[in-house]
């Protein structure tokens, strides 16, 4: 059913597929109620809507780890949570074009399955693997990667090649032709195809680089990343700027945009390469923000205009009727 949207939450998932924007567990402020739900965002009808996780998706919703490939968002599950580490023993996917849960894997110890206790910095999806990146509980390695196979539902200990960065807390990276960290000057790149690690530096338009801060959010496009917000170390401002480096230069640019007020430990996600939207954050006068806000990054398509406009028109139901049946099975009007 259609819903007015999420209740304020912290430490949730944050992400977007296709045109949809996707909000996953978290919890509130004081951690003393966790919200097991899945919530989309229609971007084009300003539509919510909300989804039960399914009650076999264990301690998801504390800290949930989530990934998205195509029309699929994909959830991990814990049997246990200890200190932060976690003892993976489920994968779940949601259809958010249709809505639909299915279980794709369980193992009833997850210590047992393959994966150590871990706690986990970052999670990729790359040509039919899943990557979790952490740190483990049973020697404190920094520095461990699994990947997990969607067709044979295996575990293994991908084996690394090269100075590898030190896992400590959550970071941001993505995949683009192979897999990249991104932080300050340095990215460190790490090639799926040969496993080794590089280090590469940016470089800055007018020599202009990010200045240093903590808590800021990053959200990525097909062809770069974009950060902003977060006080600066010493926490003596809040900084409104937002950068865009390429993935090709790797040349960071500051954007003309800004935050409209200072935030951290907020959410961002970029869809369709047009629009930055930041969700759920700190900032400086009620200490909590809940609401969506909207950065247009690039003109959109004229096609993505239009049928936002069909969409939130008091005549939609009347101009839906008369667009053609392959349109309508691909955007899915009635989600």
């Amino acid at each position: 059913m259609f819903q007015r949207g999420p209740v304020p939450r912290m430490r949730h998932g944050f992400l977007s597929v296709r045109e949809y924007i996707v909000i996953c567990g978290g919890s509130d402020k004081g951690k003393r109620k966790c919200y097991k739900d899945l919530w989309t965002y229609n971007t084009l009808s300003g539509v919510w809507m909300k989804y039960l996780l399914p009650t076999q998706i264990k301690n998801a919703s504390a800290y949930p780890i989530i990934c998205a490939d195509q029309n699929l968002v994909y959830i991990f599950g814990a049997e246990n949570i200890v200190e932060g580490y976690q003892e993976i023993n489920s994968l779940f996917s949601f259809d958010v074009k249709h809505g639909k849960w299915e279980r794709i894997y369980y193992h009833p110890r997850g210590h047992d399955n393959g994966i150590e206790i871990i706690m986990f910095s970052a999670i990729f999806h790359d040509n039919g693997f899943m990557y979790l990146m952490g740190n483990g509980w049973r020697n404190r390695r920094l520095d461990l990667i699994y990947k997990f196979c969607l067709e044979t539902l295996t575990w293994s200990l991908v084996v690394q090649i090269g100075e590898t960065p030190k896992f400590k807390c959550r970071f941001c990276g993505t995949v683009y032709k192979i897999n990249a960290t991104i932080r300050g000057r340095v990215v460190h790149v790490f090639d799926f195809t040969t496993n080794i690690w590089t280090k590469r530096s940016t470089s800055a338009y007018n020599e202009q680089y990010p200045p240093e801060r903590v808590f800021e959010a990053y959200a990525f496009s097909s062809t770069c990343a974009y950060m902003s917000g977060g006080p600066n170390p010493d926490w003596s401002a809040l900084l409104l700027d937002i950068w865009k480096i390429d993935f090709e230069t790797l040349q960071w640019v500051k954007l003309d945009q800004s935050l409209q007020r200072g935030l951290w430990y907020h959410r961002m996600s970029v869809v369709q390469d047009s629009y930055l939207y930041h969700v759920g954050s700190y900032h400086e006068k009620s200490r909590y923000l809940n609401g969506i806000e909207r950065l247009i990054l690039r003109i959109p398509t004229l096609f993505r205009i239009s049928f936002e406009a069909v969409c939130r028109s008091p005549n939609s139901r009347i101009y839906i009727a008369s667009l053609p049946e392959t349109l309508l099975m691909d955007l899915n009007f009635s989600n």
